[in-house]
């Protein structure tokens, strides 16, 4: 069972959304470790589901990529289709491991006083995380 979930928020008339699609099918073909702890989803905002998750977690504009782990709820989120390196990076972050040039193992989390993302902007909240 994965440990965290990527969420990759689309629009069908996005131009830009097919590139953070192809960006996530990619990094599992580049980064095979990752398929047994990670799943993803395309979340397609021009349906009332997609529409109403994308309010949930205030994304008002696509591409968006939002990383949750499942065991803690914590979610990372970012707009566009992310490099290789920055979007491993995030990956490994909600896993709590680093990565595995480093040899996968366990880092120490820190604690987010803010463990509720369903109110206010999602993004607004992690937009300065990886810059």
């Amino acid at each position: 069972m994965a440990t965290v979930l990527i969420e990759v928020f689309t629009s069908p008339t996005c131009p830009h959304c097919p590139a953070a699609v192809k960006a996530t099918k990619g990094l599992f073909e580049k980064h095979n470790e990752l398929k047994k702890d990670v799943a993803w989803k395309e979340v397609n905002t021009g349906t009332p589901a997609g529409s109403g998750k994308a309010r949930t977690y205030g994304i008002s504009s696509v591409p968006t990529i939002i990383i949750t782990n499942l065991k803690t709820n914590e979610r990372f989120g970012v707009g566009g289709a992310p490099g290789d390196k920055k979007y491993v990076d995030m990956i490994y972050k909600a896993l709590g491991k680093s990565p595995e040039k480093d040899g996968g193992k366990e880092v120490k989390k820190e604690h987010s006083e803010n463990k509720s993302n369903s109110e206010g902007g999602l993004i607004d909240k992690f937009a300065n995380l990886f810059r």
